[in-house]
């Protein structure tokens, strides 16, 4: 039989979860009295109102089939194209030149006035895209040394490029902001590494340019741009997988209380000061572009790349571009 659980048990569980003390010492007596282990303690503590309202992000959503459709809105005429791009274009100009970190990682330490003491976790960080490329690839049997080339679509300051430089024989970064192409050539120079070139892309149109590629990896990038602007750079970059090359791309694609409309958003301000924007894509419209871009989705991760949010969704996406047709 188990022993029972000590006052402290209780005490404890009153500080650790609820932040606070415990009312009297009948509230303690009377949990320790009903919950007979640890476990059963915890589980209460965890599951209470006072813990889910100070701690939001514990509140999981669970994609179960229940949750009603979102109003996005991605079809643009070609006024509201232009504007949107320009609204783009002036949101990560700006961030590129005041927070070129914090932009890539939204976390205080690397804000412009912290990133010199903070630079060499930043770069660390790096290191868990890269587990979870290598251990996608390989429990789908995909061998990353059939691949030469590389495209990392939002490249930013080069925290993840100078990884992708020790898998692929050639890897060019793309980023629309100036400035954090300027820090990631200089970081690049700094390692050494001759394989790896870079390319500002203004506007998304440019992107039906790029040459082909035999992989592309993108996580942390689309999420902060608006639906439109998603679906034009993932048809655009699908479109330049080389035959029977595979893309790694993270999207979120469902929030319960979001909705996008094009004229309201042009408004809106270009960011928030401690805050990036957040975007969603259903997964209807990211199964369409991947279906006329004539590839075929892999895996479908549920991914931790926005944070465990209550209502929200987001998936990395592994795709596979179809191979040359061998009929006559």
């Amino acid at each position: 039989m188990d022993e029972p659980l000590s006052d402290d048990y209780s005490i404890w569980g009153y500080r650790l979860f609820l932040d606070r003390e415990p009312e009297s010492e009948q509230t303690i007596k009377k949990r320790t009295g009903v919950f007979k282990s640890s476990k059963l303690l915890r589980q209460h503590f965890l599951s209470s109102e006072e813990f889910i309202a100070n701690n939001p992000e514990w509140d999981l959503f669970f994609y179960l089939g229940l949750s009603p459709k979102m109003n996005v809105s991605i079809e643009l005429d070609s006024e509201q194209q232009k504007e949107l791009i320009q609204h783009v274009q002036e949101t990560w100009e700006e961030l590129g030149e005041s927070e070129p970190h914090w932009s890539v990682l939204s976390q205080a330490s690397f804000r412009s006035d912290m990133i010199e003491d903070s630079q060499k976790d930043f770069k660390k960080t790096a290191e868990i895209d890269m587990m979870i490329l290598d251990s996608t690839l390989e429990r789908n049997d995909i061998d990353i040394r059939s691949f030469r080339s590389c495209r990392e679509f939002g490249c930013g300051v080069g925290r993840v490029t100078r990884l992708l430089a020790d898998r692929f024989e050639e890897v060019e970064g793309v980023d629309i902001s100036r400035n954090h192409l300027k820090i990631a050539r200089k970081s690049i120079a700094e390692d050494g590494l001759t394989h790896v070139d870079f390319r500002h892309v203004n506007n998304p149109a440019e992107l039906t340019e790029l040459p082909q590629t035999d992989f592309i990896f993108s996580v942390m990038v689309l999420q902060h741009n608006p639906p439109p602007i998603i679906a034009i750079v993932l048809e655009n970059l699908l479109k330049s997988l080389a035959p029977n090359g595979v893309a790694l791309i993270q999207i979120p694609t469902y929030k319960r209380t979001y909705s996008f409309e094009i004229d309201s958003y042009i408004k809106s301000p270009l960011f928030k000061e401690e805050e990036l924007e957040m975007h969603y894509l259903p997964q209807s419209e990211v199964f369409e572009i991947i279906d006329r871009s004539n590839c075929r989705p892999i895996e479908v991760i549920e991914d931790n790349y926005i944070g465990r949010r209550g209502n929200e969704l987001s998936n990395t996406f592994l795709i596979r571009k179809k191979g040359i047709s061998s009929k006559k």
